[in-house]
């Protein structure tokens, strides 16, 4: 009750020996660990500012330099409990500083959000204008543009159609051309069979006269050996009739030799 009474006494800055101690939460910690574990002692920056104004900074890291510390404060203040209090009343009024500024710079920060979004939600208005404007800006170039696709197809059917017409003119004209390229051949057929059948008339006139020609001579040399042949045959019965009264051998021979010859002929 004592010590608490004291702690009291020294938030409300009514002892002589008051000092304002500013402790950082390491501070504290470390200071704790100190009169604990001491394995977790770790370098301390202390700021303390005397009653009459002298203000005094150190700076601590060994544990023989945090004994040296709580013996000072032991030796002027004589109360570990005490400067444990007086170091958590600092350190609750550093925590309500701190929120209070935290509560103003959160403020402050609100009223800039809040004029951003303000700005934001404008600058979003504006952008949905513009996507508006655009996409009535499209539409329009769309339907221009589907308006030029069905001229350029009704465009395309038409010259597809005289296309088409022209191509069956052309065919017309080819089986134009065809027909009497065919009617010219029949008559060039026509008019070399005629020739060809004359010329073979004329062959077979030209060969059937040969023909009657050397069928004349042959039958004429016939006829005249045939007759030569009869006369020298007739002159051999007449050498044979008389041979019993000629004995002329000769012209028995003669008679035979020429028989011969004309057989032979």
């Amino acid at each position: 009750m004592h010590s608490q009474k004291k702690a009291k006494d020294l938030e409300a800055g009514k002892p002589r020996s008051v000092i304002r101690w500013v402790f950082l939460e390491a501070f504290v910690m470390t200071f704790l660990a100190e009169w604990g574990d001491r394995s977790q002692i770790t370098t301390v920056i202390l700021a303390a500012k005397h009653s009459n104004g002298r203000t005094i900074k150190a700076v601590y890291g060994s544990q023989s330099c945090l004994r040296q510390l709580r013996s000072y404060i032991i030796a002027h203040y004589h109360r570990h409990d005490i400067i444990i209090m007086a170091a958590f009343a600092a350190f609750k009024e550093e925590i309500k500083a701190g929120q209070e500024s935290i509560k103003e710079e959160m403020k402050v920060g609100q009223e800039s959000v809040k004029e951003e979004m303000k700005s934001v939600k404008e600058k979003m208005e504006a952008c949905q204008e513009e996507m508006k404007a655009g996409q009535a800006s499209v539409k329009d170039e769309m339907k221009a543009v589907k308006e030029e696709i069905a001229c350029i197809k009704e465009n395309k059917f038409e010259a597809m159609e005289g296309r088409i017409d022209a191509v069956e003119n052309k065919v017309e004209h080819i089986e134009k051309k065809v027909s009497s390229v065919k009617e010219q051949i029949e008559e060039r057929v026509d008019s070399v069979k005629e020739q060809i059948e004359g010329n073979v008339s004329s062959v077979e006139h030209c060969i059937e006269g040969r023909v009657s020609v050397v069928q004349r001579q042959i039958e004429q040399q016939i006829d005249d050996r045939v007759s030569a042949v009869a006369k020298e045959v007739d002159k051999l019965k007449k050498f044979v009739a008389t041979a019993g009264s000629n004995n002329d051998g000769f012209k028995f021979l003669n008679a035979c030799s020429s028989f011969i010859e004309a057989i032979d002929i």
